[in-house]
Order: structure tokens, then sequence, then C-alpha cells
């Protein structure tokens, strides 16, 4: 059986101790490797931009420091970026641990 492909994936989340469970538990148990993540809003769009060719899957937040998950996935939807799109909120992520 062939080795199940790697996702570029990109996390926006404003949390550091979420973020960096987030990206090991990912790491660790799915077929994702983490190129990049942002805390806001116009941080995320900058780097999806700029990565647009790379990301096959984006994992926002609702809740940022500045601006909104949402903000993002609208911003993404509108550019038409390539990667799959899925939604944490905050409540979700902590009810995990």
């Amino acid at each position: 059986m062939a080795p199940c492909r790697v996702l570029q994936t990109f996390v926006v989340e404003d949390n550091p101790v979420i973020l960096d469970d987030l990206v090991a538990t990912l790491e660790e148990m799915t077929p994702v490797r983490v190129v990049g993540h942002a805390a806001d809003e116009a941080t995320a769009l900058a780097q999806l931009t700029a990565r647009r060719g790379e990301l096959e899957l984006v994992i926002v937040d609702i809740f940022l420091k500045s601006g909104s998950g949402l903000g993002v996935l609208r911003a993404a939807l509108n550019s038409s970026l390539p990667a799959r799109r899925v939604v944490l909120t905050r409540e979700h992520c902590l009810a995990g641990r």
C-alpha cells in the first residue's frame, strides 16, 4: 500500500498553547505538515496570498487576536484559494483537552 500524501497545512490560531498542541497532534496523528501559521486576520491573509499555490489545508480559529476567522474564510473563498478549509472554534479546541 502506498503511503498517504502529506498535506501542506496552514493554521490560523492566536493562542500559542492551542497552536502548539494542535500542530503536534496533527503532525503526529495525521498526514499533515504545518508549513506556517498566523495569529490574526491580516497576517493570515498576507500569508495565504503569498503561499497560494503550496497550501492544501487551512485550519482557522473563528476568534482571533485581531480580525476574525470568518474574515479569513471569506477572503479565501473570494480569492479562490485551492486549499480545502476546516474551521475550528476555540470552544472545540478546549473541549478536546
